[in-house]
């Protein structure tokens, strides 16, 4: 990605190439950018966004249920380029526009929104809404509050690390269940315990008979050191990943890794660490979830965190990845890198405890401290080569 002032512009004066794959705020970004080249206002572009974030969670790969509608804006067959996230974006603003230059247009964009998507083919779009399911003005509004940050934030020039370098593919498994409403707070990371990689065990969970699942599966391969990502389940819907948990949490694995590597090992797969931290990052804003990294001993506060959050903190199952030599300081690093925070400071060491005399000092220190007892010693006092003991016992010969 180009880096200039404004990153939403940049997305659109740069031919910036969305994908199936492209991440929530690249979306929100090039919905922006396009906007405002056509010159909508703040608030239109805002609403543009937060429609897209009610139809499809500004997933350029959402299909509907029944499989008619596809892409950012849930566009029917009647939009040839759908499945193009870019020319979904562009052909939603094309019948926008159009509406909006229509006799029957509302000075509400709202509404304008409402006619594209709800009821075409009315002649106005007041006759739209009072014809249509009025609810879905509710619903596509009640993003609004998130697409504002979004364009505040997108459009201010704020630098972002870019997107690290990774492969990305889907391979679903019916391993998963609806949310049943519960709002996500925790993004958590698993051990597999066993050997393979990213592909090989996204295919294992595509099992129904292993009952078990995650959203994603990340390797980093040893020899060139590419890292390969596989959506198994979307992060709409729960993962078979951490019992009670798991309508309330997004879970990533690490395949081919074990709770008892050691700190070398894991650092083997740094690559694949740093994709796993921009992943939840890119969740954490999408859903609402904090960034902060909840590492070992815990706290009950959600965040990121591991399976064993869940076992220590939920007090649910018995799992103890991601082990106790995970390196949490390079993985919360990264994650700050990628939220743009300022990486919290190292707790100072605790003070040394004080040093008892005479157990605790070296032969060195006893020594220094006897000759500070004796200080200088008197210049008449000539000990011949003699040694301190025999100085003392001849002391005692001349008292006699």
């Amino acid at each position: 990605m180009v880096e200039i002032v404004d990153k939403a512009e940049s997305l659109i004066a740069y031919e910036f190439s969305l994908t199936r794959q492209s991440t929530f705020d690249d979306v929100a970004a090039a919905i922006i950018g396009e906007t405002r080249r056509r010159g909508y206002t703040r608030g239109e572009s805002i609403a543009c966004v937060s429609t897209g974030i009610q139809e499809s969670g500004l997933r350029p790969s959402a299909v509907s249920p029944n499989g008619l509608w596809r892409g950012i804006y849930q566009q029917d067959a009647s939009y040839p380029g759908r499945d193009d996230p870019k020319e979904n974006i562009w052909a939603f603003l094309d019948r926008l526009d159009v509406k909006r230059r229509n006799s029957g247009a509302s000075p509400d964009i709202w509404l304008n929104i409402f006619w594209l998507q709800q009821r075409p083919g009315e002649p106005s779009a007041d006759a739209a809404y009072r014809n249509g399911r009025q609810a879905y003005l509710t619903e596509i509004k009640g993003h609004t509050a998130r697409a504002a940050e979004l364009y505040d934030r997108l459009s201010a020039g704020t630098p972002t690390a870019d997107r690290p370098d990774y492969n990305e593919y889907p391979m679903w498994s019916p391993n998963c269940s609806s949310r049943g409403g519960r709002t996500v707070d925790l993004f958590l990371l698993h051990t597999q315990e066993g050997d393979g990689n990213a592909d090989s065990l996204a295919r294992f969970l595509q099992n129904p008979a292993n009952e078990v699942s995650y959203h994603y599966t990340v390797s980093e391969d040893s020899n060139d050191h590419g890292v390969t990502v596989v959506d198994v389940v979307d992060t709409d819907d729960a993962s078979w990943s951490v019992l009670s948990a798991n309508n309330r949490s997004i879970n990533l694995c690490f395949a081919g890794s074990h709770a008892a590597w050691s700190r070398d090992q894991w650092l083997k797969q740094s690559r694949a660490i740093d994709v796993a931290a921009y992943l939840a990052v890119q969740d954490c804003k999408r859903y609402g979830i904090s960034t902060r990294v909840v590492a070992p001993p815990y706290n009950s506060t959600p965040g990121i965190s591991d399976h064993q959050y869940v076992t220590k903190v939920l007090k649910d199952g018995s799992h103890s990845d991601v082990g106790p030599n995970f390196p949490w300081d390079v993985f919360a690093a990264a994650v700050a890198k990628y939220a743009n925070q300022t990486p919290a400071p190292a707790p100072a060491p605790a003070p040394a405890p004080a040093r008892q005399f005479p157990k605790d000092f070296t032969d060195r220190d006893l020594l220094e401290w006897i000759v500070a007892q004796l200080g200088p010693g008197d210049p008449a006092w000539q000990s011949n080569g003699m040694t301190l003991r025999d100085k003392v016992w001849s002391l005692d010969g001349e008292a006699s």
